[in-house]
């Protein structure tokens, strides 16, 4: 398996986090800071191979039972609640959108066909929540 687009979604993620520091409309909260600064460590210590590239891939796989798993629970509330009123459209938006680029670049630039599936199987749960979030959106209550 290849991880080399690994720097295209670190760039993706530089570019989120620098745009909740910048726009965010709270100032983050000092664990907050914490998790961006342990976040920069993983980092530095990935590139500076202080950490092993099968420690990398032992974790990597785990992370999409994870995600699965997550997601598999967010679908299960919204349908059991049928009220998406207080889940933001646009993040799952964006999410979309990210796994659409991730898929084009494992199988288009680097025609590695398991990460291109796994961002598949991401895009899928993440368009079906997005679509039961539009689908059970209930409109703001009209002022008298």
């Amino acid at each position: 398996m290849s991880y080399a687009n690994l720097a295209v979604y670190l760039v993706q993620d530089y570019v989120i986090i620098g745009i909740i520091l910048a726009y965010g409309k709270e100032p983050l909260s000092f664990q907050q800071y914490g998790h961006v600064a342990s976040y920069i460590g993983a980092l530095a210590a990935v590139l500076f191979t202080i950490i092993d590239q099968r420690m990398i891939a032992y974790a990597m796989s785990g992370v999409l039972m994870l995600s699965v798993s997550g997601k598999l629970t967010t679908i299960g509330s919204i349908l059991a609640s049928k009220n998406t009123s207080a889940i933001a459209t646009l993040p799952w938006l964006i999410y979309v959108y990210i796994n659409m680029a991730r898929i084009f670049v494992a199988y288009v630039l680097l025609g590695d066909m398991v990460i291109a599936v796994q961002n598949t199987s991401s895009l899928l749960f993440n368009s079906t929540i997005l679509f039961l979030i539009l689908k059970y959106k209930k409109p703001p209550p009209k002022e008298l």
